[in-house]
């Protein structure tokens, strides 16, 4: 049963971050960056929880199938790439390569 839940978070995670429902209107900015080191939904979780209490991040997807976090900012917000490669660290993972996709 553990196995099943476990398969099914894995999956959800991987769909939700797939569809693209992170909106962002014409003043966000989009960043997409690679995360090195989850390895289970609680993972996941912790990272997604960590970015959301940045001041300036509207919404947060975190892909454990994709091992990738794809973050809105706040109208007219900026996050400097240090800041968000530190937060990921203290978070226990290691950030890779980052873009901001059109």
């Amino acid at each position: 049963m553990k196995n099943l839940i476990f398969i099914l978070l894995i999956t959800f995670s991987g769909l939700v971050f797939a569809s693209n429902e992170v909106a962002a209107d014409a003043n966000s900015q989009i960043i997409e960056i690679n995360i090195k080191g989850m390895a289970c939904p609680f993972c996941q979780d912790g990272l997604s929880r960590k970015l959301n209490a940045l001041p300036a991040v509207k919404t947060v997807e975190v892909s454990l199938k994709l091992k990738k976090a794809r973050i809105v900012l706040k109208k007219d917000q900026t996050l400097e790439e240090d800041e968000l490669r530190q937060t990921i660290i203290d978070s226990g993972f290691t950030p890779g390569k980052m873009t901001t996709p059109e």
